[in-house]
């Protein structure tokens, strides 16, 4: 829920009527459901995780990946780029979209440095997730330091937090948690952000001036936090919010718990060939059951029964179920 309708339900005069109530989530088009709209599901259903399909369709599914992490999922964006294929396009769109939720959102804002500062939050919540490679334990106090440049007193922390709530409830932004030493029962919450649109996320992102290897690397980890979010909220995988694992100074991209079996999985998002020791040592030292190596540039292999190589616009049909 967005805009006025948000700030209806979180106005002090809302007040929820008696009788069932049933909550629906609305996301941005996935990955497979925009493969529906240039008639490519029924290969990605039906292609193997692990590279026993035909080259030709994985390496057909990739280059609509590769479109698909440029634009995202707003449908107005997608049918913009059917039409008339010309990302520029797809980008103005993708502003416009941003411009006219930012404004409608002020409305609930009371004062003029609330106003401003949400209009400041976007790009520094890209900032956020270049600077914060290990995560952070106040968020709000990072993002204050970022949009002020010093340390904030405590009404800027509250309009800070009240715009990353807004944010939240909005369904623009998740969280994601840490859990120390890979311990499913050690979880340090609301670590690290992510946007809950891939377009969303590289059109900030590129605001920030990372290079382009960093603004990969992250955008495809985004691609990857919004399937495990779904799971999380099916109730497939355990937690609140997805979380990455640090182990012994190092860290994992993400780590799960299945409520399906109630294995660990270690999720290591690479976009080169090399496999960061981390992923290695937390599979070595047992702290996972099965490592996963979500890579652009494979088509799948299976490596002692233990560590899979998934391509990562597959990343949607993994099951943790093993």
């Amino acid at each position: 829920m967005t805009g006025s309708y948000l700030g209806k339900t979180l106005s002090k005069e809302y007040f929820l009527p008696a009788g069932d109530i049933d909550t629906m989530v609305l996301d941005t088009l996935s990955y497979e459901e925009f493969l529906e709209t240039v008639g490519l599901r029924n290969v990605y259903d039906n292609l193997d995780l692990y590279g026993q399909g035909k080259p030709e369709e994985y390496e057909e599914l990739k280059k609509w990946y590769d479109v698909y992490i440029q634009i995202g999922g707003y449908p107005a964006v997608v049918k913009c780029y059917l039409e008339m294929k010309d990302m520029e396009k797809c980008k103005e769109e993708l502003a416009n979209i941003i411009r006219i939720f930012v404004s409608e959102s002020e409305r609930y804002f009371d004062a003029v440095l609330e106003m401003n500062l949400f209009e400041q939050i976007f790009p520094s919540i890209a900032q956020s997730m270049i600077k914060e490679s290990k995560g952070s334990s106040d968020l709000v106090s990072e993002l204050s330091k970022i949009i002020f440049k010093e340390e904030s007193d405590r009404v800027t922390k509250k309009s800070v937090n009240q715009a990353i709530a807004w944010l939240y409830r909005s369904h623009i932004i998740g969280y994601c948690d840490k859990l120390n030493e890979c311990n499913i029962m050690e979880v340090s919450f609301h670590s690290r952000f992510y946007f809950r649109d891939i377009g969303v996320a590289r059109y900030f992102l590129r605001m920030t001036g990372a290079d382009r290897a960093t603004m990969e690397g992250i955008v495809n980890e985004n691609f990857v936090y919004l399937y495990l979010e779904r799971l999380i909220r099916g109730q497939k995988l355990a937690g609140m919010s997805p979380a990455f694992g640090v182990y012994k100074g190092g860290e994992i991209d993400f780590f799960v718990r299945s409520l399906e079996n109630y294995k660990d999985y270690a999720i290591e998002v690479k976009s080169g060939k090399n496999i960061g020791k981390t992923a290695n040592m937390i599979l070595k030292d047992g702290k996972a059951d099965y490592l996963y190596l979500l890579k652009g540039d494979t088509h799948g292999g299976i490596v002692d029964k233990k560590k899979y190589t998934v391509p990562i616009y597959l990343t949607g049909k993994i099951t943790f179920d093993k």
